[in-house]
């Protein structure tokens, strides 16, 4: 299951970033553009950090997406899809962080390590 981290690099900031792991989250900061000119020993030499995040950032990423579609997402909240392919109506995931801001929805469907990017009209809040 993927968690939250903060992660650090020294001269760039912090990001929240999903991982299965911390050095995990370190990786996939690595693996953005603005690093693909450098191997990743000589990324984590810049000081690179992650901390286990405990909750959501604030804010939570969504605030365009309640505002122009009129949908409620929260992060953590349970959804099932619909007019999305065949193999994804009907299944259920959980919504998690998109980054700052975002206009569609990041949904971690049951049982697969990446999160799947869903327009907000498709989904449906489970229970």
């Amino acid at each position: 299951m993927l968690k939250l981290y903060d992660v650090t690099i020294p001269g760039y900031g912090t990001s929240a970033l999903y991982g299965k792991s911390a050095g995990n989250a370190k990786a996939n900061a690595w693996r953005c553009d603005s690093f693909g000119h450098m191997n990743f020993m000589d990324f984590l030499k810049l000081g690179v950090s992650a901390k286990l995040r405990k909750e959501p950032p604030k804010p939570d990423g969504y605030d365009y997406i309640r505002r122009a579609y009129g949908v409620d997402v929260r992060i953590g909240q349970k959804v099932s899809l619909r007019n999305e392919s065949a193999s994804w109506n009907g299944k259920i995931g959980e919504v998690m962080y998109p980054g700052p801001s975002t206009a569609s929805v990041h949904v971690m469907m049951d049982g697969y390590d990446r999160p799947i990017i869903v327009h907000p009209s498709n989904i449906i809040p489970e229970g």
